[in-house]
Protein backbone atom coordinates (compact mmCIF):
# COMPACT_ATOMS: atom_id res chain seq x y z
CA UNK A 1 0.00 0.00 0.00
CA UNK A 2 2.90 2.28 0.91
CA UNK A 3 4.44 1.44 -2.03
CA UNK A 4 1.34 2.73 -4.51
CA UNK A 5 0.71 5.59 -2.49
CA UNK A 6 4.37 6.98 -3.32
CA UNK A 7 4.06 6.00 -7.15
CA UNK A 8 0.82 7.98 -6.73
CA UNK A 9 2.53 10.71 -5.39
CA UNK A 10 5.39 10.98 -7.29
CA UNK A 11 3.55 10.49 -10.75
CA UNK A 12 1.11 13.58 -9.48
CA UNK A 13 4.14 15.74 -8.40
CA UNK A 14 4.64 18.23 -11.07
CA UNK A 15 7.91 17.94 -12.99
CA UNK A 16 10.59 20.83 -13.33
CA UNK A 17 10.11 22.37 -16.51
CA UNK A 18 12.94 22.80 -18.41
CA UNK A 19 12.91 26.21 -20.30
CA UNK A 20 14.03 26.41 -24.02
CA UNK A 21 16.55 28.35 -25.00
CA UNK A 22 12.92 30.90 -25.84
CA UNK A 23 12.01 30.60 -22.41
CA UNK A 24 9.42 28.66 -22.79
CA UNK A 25 8.41 25.49 -21.07
CA UNK A 26 10.05 21.96 -22.90
CA UNK A 27 7.27 19.37 -21.13
CA UNK A 28 4.09 20.36 -18.60
CA UNK A 29 5.08 17.76 -16.33
CA UNK A 30 8.12 14.99 -15.74
CA UNK A 31 6.58 11.19 -15.15
CA UNK A 32 7.26 9.45 -12.48
CA UNK A 33 10.34 7.43 -12.16
CA UNK A 34 8.61 4.38 -11.38
CA UNK A 35 6.19 4.96 -14.41
CA UNK A 36 8.78 5.41 -16.82
CA UNK A 37 10.45 2.33 -15.88
CA UNK A 38 7.00 0.25 -15.51
CA UNK A 39 4.80 1.19 -18.12
CA UNK A 40 1.54 1.99 -18.26
CA UNK A 41 0.03 -1.76 -17.86
CA UNK A 42 2.96 -2.53 -15.43
CA UNK A 43 1.37 -0.03 -13.18
CA UNK A 44 -2.12 -1.07 -13.66
CA UNK A 45 -1.41 -4.78 -12.85
CA UNK A 46 0.81 -3.70 -9.86
CA UNK A 47 -2.31 -1.27 -8.37
CA UNK A 48 -4.70 -4.06 -8.97
CA UNK A 49 -1.93 -6.89 -6.98
CA UNK A 50 -1.27 -4.42 -3.95
CA UNK A 51 -5.38 -3.71 -3.48
CA UNK A 52 -6.19 -7.41 -3.56
CA UNK A 53 -3.30 -7.79 -0.82
CA UNK A 54 -4.33 -5.27 1.28
CA UNK A 55 -8.39 -6.68 1.11
CA UNK A 56 -6.95 -10.24 1.88
CA UNK A 57 -4.93 -8.73 5.10
CA UNK A 58 -8.37 -7.06 6.19
CA UNK A 59 -10.31 -9.96 6.16
CA UNK A 60 -7.53 -12.01 7.86
CA UNK A 61 -7.82 -8.97 10.49
CA UNK A 62 -11.24 -9.36 11.68
CA UNK A 63 -12.35 -12.93 10.75
CA UNK A 64 -10.66 -14.02 14.30
CA UNK A 65 -12.91 -11.07 16.03
CA UNK A 66 -15.79 -12.29 18.35
CA UNK A 67 -19.18 -9.96 18.35
CA UNK A 68 -19.58 -7.97 21.51
CA UNK A 69 -23.00 -7.28 22.88
CA UNK A 70 -23.65 -3.26 22.68
CA UNK A 71 -23.07 -1.65 26.20
CA UNK A 72 -25.81 -1.48 28.61
CA UNK A 73 -27.88 -4.65 27.05
CA UNK A 74 -29.81 -6.44 29.97
CA UNK A 75 -28.41 -10.26 30.53
CA UNK A 76 -30.12 -13.28 29.80
CA UNK A 77 -32.62 -13.29 32.65
CA UNK A 78 -32.63 -16.60 34.46
CA UNK A 79 -35.81 -19.19 34.86
CA UNK A 80 -37.68 -19.05 37.73
CA UNK A 81 -37.17 -21.20 40.34
CA UNK A 82 -40.82 -23.56 41.34
CA UNK A 83 -40.47 -22.38 45.09
CA UNK A 84 -41.20 -25.46 47.00
CA UNK A 85 -44.60 -26.43 48.16
CA UNK A 86 -45.62 -26.47 51.62
CA UNK A 87 -45.57 -29.39 53.47
CA UNK A 88 -49.05 -30.63 54.29
CA UNK A 89 -49.93 -30.19 58.30
CA UNK A 90 -50.04 -33.94 59.61
CA UNK A 91 -53.66 -34.28 60.90
CA UNK A 92 -54.32 -35.74 64.32
CA UNK A 93 -54.49 -39.04 64.85
CA UNK A 94 -58.17 -40.17 65.27
CA UNK A 95 -58.93 -43.20 67.67
CA UNK A 96 -61.62 -45.73 66.48
CA UNK A 97 -65.14 -44.76 66.66
CA UNK A 98 -66.96 -46.73 69.81
CA UNK A 99 -69.21 -49.55 68.50
CA UNK A 100 -71.95 -47.74 69.77
CA UNK A 101 -71.53 -44.58 68.09
CA UNK A 102 -71.64 -46.70 64.79
CA UNK A 103 -74.65 -48.49 65.80
CA UNK A 104 -76.65 -45.76 66.51
CA UNK A 105 -75.99 -43.99 63.26
CA UNK A 106 -76.85 -46.71 61.23
CA UNK A 107 -80.01 -47.36 63.51
CA UNK A 108 -81.13 -43.64 62.51
CA UNK A 109 -79.99 -44.50 58.95
CA UNK A 110 -82.26 -47.68 58.33
CA UNK A 111 -85.12 -45.26 60.74
CA UNK A 112 -84.97 -48.80 63.37
CA UNK A 113 -87.26 -47.82 66.01
CA UNK A 114 -86.78 -50.43 67.71
CA UNK A 115 -83.13 -50.42 67.63
CA UNK A 116 -83.26 -46.47 68.23
CA UNK A 117 -85.02 -47.19 71.77
CA UNK A 118 -82.87 -49.97 72.80
CA UNK A 119 -79.77 -47.42 72.58
CA UNK A 120 -81.18 -44.57 74.47
CA UNK A 121 -78.88 -44.28 77.00
CA UNK A 122 -80.15 -40.84 78.87
CA UNK A 123 -78.77 -39.63 82.34
CA UNK A 124 -79.85 -39.04 85.49
CA UNK A 125 -81.33 -36.31 86.99
CA UNK A 126 -82.33 -35.14 90.61
CA UNK A 127 -85.21 -36.19 91.93
CA UNK A 128 -87.87 -33.66 93.99
CA UNK A 129 -86.23 -30.28 93.13
CA UNK A 130 -87.00 -27.99 90.86
CA UNK A 131 -84.13 -27.95 88.02
CA UNK A 132 -81.93 -24.72 87.19
CA UNK A 133 -83.88 -22.28 84.51
CA UNK A 134 -82.07 -23.11 81.10
CA UNK A 135 -80.66 -26.15 79.05
CA UNK A 136 -81.49 -29.05 81.57
CA UNK A 137 -84.95 -27.75 82.19
CA UNK A 138 -87.88 -30.32 82.44
CA UNK A 139 -90.50 -31.92 84.17
CA UNK A 140 -89.35 -32.95 87.90
CA UNK A 141 -88.48 -36.20 88.52
CA UNK A 142 -90.48 -38.21 91.67
CA UNK A 143 -88.54 -39.21 94.25
CA UNK A 144 -88.59 -42.84 95.09
CA UNK A 145 -90.15 -43.64 98.71
CA UNK A 146 -87.53 -43.35 100.98
CA UNK A 147 -85.03 -41.05 98.73
CA UNK A 148 -84.43 -37.86 99.90
CA UNK A 149 -84.71 -34.26 97.29
CA UNK A 150 -81.59 -34.56 95.40
CA UNK A 151 -81.01 -38.23 94.14
CA UNK A 152 -80.34 -39.08 90.90
CA UNK A 153 -83.07 -41.09 89.39
CA UNK A 154 -83.89 -42.21 86.01
CA UNK A 155 -82.76 -41.66 82.88
CA UNK A 156 -83.04 -38.62 80.69
CA UNK A 157 -82.83 -37.32 77.02
CA UNK A 158 -81.86 -33.61 76.25
CA UNK A 159 -83.43 -32.10 73.63
CA UNK A 160 -82.00 -28.96 72.55
CA UNK A 161 -82.38 -25.96 70.34
CA UNK A 162 -81.17 -23.00 71.12
CA UNK A 163 -82.21 -23.87 74.83
CA UNK A 164 -83.14 -27.37 75.42
CA UNK A 165 -85.15 -29.68 78.58
CA UNK A 166 -84.87 -32.80 79.42
CA UNK A 167 -87.40 -35.58 78.38
CA UNK A 168 -87.50 -39.10 80.24
CA UNK A 169 -85.81 -41.57 77.58
CA UNK A 170 -88.66 -43.77 75.73
CA UNK A 171 -90.84 -43.13 73.06
CA UNK A 172 -91.14 -39.45 72.64
CA UNK A 173 -87.51 -39.14 71.78
CA UNK A 174 -87.12 -42.35 69.27
CA UNK A 175 -89.93 -39.94 67.48
CA UNK A 176 -87.86 -37.00 67.37
CA UNK A 177 -84.61 -38.85 65.86
CA UNK A 178 -87.04 -40.39 63.14
CA UNK A 179 -88.20 -37.15 62.48
CA UNK A 180 -84.55 -36.31 61.62
CA UNK A 181 -84.82 -38.50 58.60
CA UNK A 182 -88.22 -36.86 57.81
CA UNK A 183 -86.16 -34.12 56.99
CA UNK A 184 -83.74 -35.42 54.97
CA UNK A 185 -80.74 -35.36 57.57
CA UNK A 186 -77.97 -36.94 56.03
CA UNK A 187 -74.65 -37.60 58.35
CA UNK A 188 -71.94 -34.72 57.97
CA UNK A 189 -69.41 -35.67 60.52
CA UNK A 190 -68.69 -36.88 63.85
CA UNK A 191 -67.30 -34.42 66.68
CA UNK A 192 -65.22 -36.11 69.58
CA UNK A 193 -65.97 -33.02 72.05
CA UNK A 194 -66.78 -31.75 75.46
CA UNK A 195 -70.92 -31.24 75.70
CA UNK A 196 -71.12 -27.70 77.10
CA UNK A 197 -68.75 -26.72 79.06
CA UNK A 198 -69.03 -30.47 81.23
CA UNK A 199 -65.41 -32.04 81.95
CA UNK A 200 -67.24 -35.21 80.28
CA UNK A 201 -66.63 -35.72 76.02
CA UNK A 202 -69.14 -36.98 73.96
CA UNK A 203 -69.75 -37.79 70.32
CA UNK A 204 -71.72 -35.09 68.04
CA UNK A 205 -73.57 -36.72 65.25
CA UNK A 206 -74.21 -33.80 63.00
CA UNK A 207 -76.79 -34.13 60.30
CA UNK A 208 -77.58 -32.10 57.67
CA UNK A 209 -81.37 -31.98 56.26
CA UNK A 210 -83.10 -30.36 53.00
CA UNK A 211 -83.73 -27.42 54.44
CA UNK A 212 -79.75 -26.55 55.11
CA UNK A 213 -80.06 -26.29 58.93
CA UNK A 214 -78.21 -28.72 61.37
CA UNK A 215 -79.00 -31.39 63.43
CA UNK A 216 -77.49 -33.40 65.79
CA UNK A 217 -77.68 -36.63 68.24
CA UNK A 218 -75.40 -36.80 71.18
CA UNK A 219 -73.69 -40.34 71.74
CA UNK A 220 -71.95 -41.35 75.32
CA UNK A 221 -70.88 -44.99 76.41
CA UNK A 222 -74.60 -45.19 77.91
CA UNK A 223 -76.07 -44.65 74.30
CA UNK A 224 -77.98 -41.23 73.29
CA UNK A 225 -78.18 -38.52 75.11
CA UNK A 226 -79.11 -36.10 73.68
CA UNK A 227 -81.19 -34.43 70.28
CA UNK A 228 -80.58 -31.15 69.22
CA UNK A 229 -82.00 -28.83 66.10
CA UNK A 230 -79.02 -26.57 65.92
CA UNK A 231 -80.22 -23.11 66.62
CA UNK A 232 -80.36 -22.12 62.89
CA UNK A 233 -76.58 -23.62 62.82
CA UNK A 234 -75.52 -25.05 59.49
CA UNK A 235 -74.10 -28.40 59.73
CA UNK A 236 -70.17 -26.88 59.52
CA UNK A 237 -71.40 -24.15 62.24
CA UNK A 238 -72.25 -26.73 64.28
CA UNK A 239 -69.23 -28.60 63.81
CA UNK A 240 -67.26 -25.62 64.51
CA UNK A 241 -69.25 -25.24 67.83
CA UNK A 242 -68.36 -28.56 68.98
CA UNK A 243 -65.11 -28.10 67.70
CA UNK A 244 -64.00 -24.71 69.24
CA UNK A 245 -61.63 -26.71 71.99
CA UNK A 246 -58.58 -27.60 70.63
CA UNK A 247 -58.57 -30.98 71.63
CA UNK A 248 -61.44 -31.83 69.58
CA UNK A 249 -61.69 -34.60 67.15
CA UNK A 250 -63.44 -34.63 63.88
CA UNK A 251 -64.44 -37.57 61.80
CA UNK A 252 -65.73 -37.47 58.41
CA UNK A 253 -68.77 -39.80 57.42
CA UNK A 254 -66.64 -42.46 55.57
CA UNK A 255 -65.58 -43.88 59.77
CA UNK A 256 -68.43 -44.73 60.69
CA UNK A 257 -68.42 -47.77 59.46
CA UNK A 258 -67.59 -51.50 61.28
Amino acid sequence: MRVLLSIVRRSGRPGRRKRGPTGTARGRWRPARGVRRLGIGAFAALALGILALVAGCADRDTSGVTATAPTGTAPASQPLRPRPSPTPTPERPRPPLPPVVVEVAEAIRDRDAARLLQLLGGEPKPCGQTPTPGIGAGPIPTCPPGSSPGTLVGQFILIGDCEGFSVPAGAEVVDRIIGLRDEGAELHAVVWARDFGSPERAYFLVYGVESGAGRAVSVKESGIVGVYYGCRASPPGLVSFWGANGDAVVYPPSDVKR
